[in-house]
C-alpha cells in the first residue's frame, strides 16, 4: 500500500533523515498507492520523471509537504471521514496542531496518538 511513497523516499536517501530525528516528534502523512496511481494515469510524464529520480527536488518537496515536525496533533482531526476526490482518498480537513493535545506516538513505536 505504501510502496510507491517508500520508493520515492529512497531517492537521494531522503528516508535516512527520519532516522536522525532523535527525540523530535514528527508525523508523516503518506500518500497511498491509489493516489500515486491517479497521478500515473493523469500525468504520466510527470510521474515517470518523479520516480526515475531525475527530479529529486520535487520528490523531496512532496514528502516534506506531507510531514509535520515538532507539533502535537489532535488525533480526532486526523480521523475525520474520508471522501472520494478523483478516486483518491483525502481527509476532509487538515489536522489541527494543538499545544495541549497529548501525543505518545513516535515513528515505529506502534502506539497511536491519544
Amino acid at each position: 500500500m505504501l510502496s510507491a511513497t517508500f520508493a520515492l523516499s529512497e531517492q537521494n536517501n531522503w528516508n535516512e533523515r527520519l532516522k536522525d530525528r532523535g527525540s523530535q516528534r514528527f508525523t508523516l502523512f503518506v500518500p497511498s498507492n491509489d493516489a500515486w496511481e491517479y497521478i500515473h494515469r493523469n500525468i504520466p510524464s510527470g510521474y515517470k520523471k518523479l520516480f526515475m529520480g531525475g527530479y529529486a527536488y520535487q520528490g523531496k518537496a512532496i514528502l516534506e509537504r506531507h510531514m509535520i515536525v515538532g507539533k502535537r496533533l489532535e488525533y480526532r482531526r486526523t480521523k475525520q471521514p474520508h471522501h472520494q476526490h478523483h478516486q483518491t482518498r483525502t481527509l476532509t480537513g487538515a489536522p489541527q496542531c494543538h499545544p495541549e493535545a497529548r501525543s505518545t506516538s513516535r515513528l515505529g513505536s506502534g502506539r497511536p496518538l491519544e
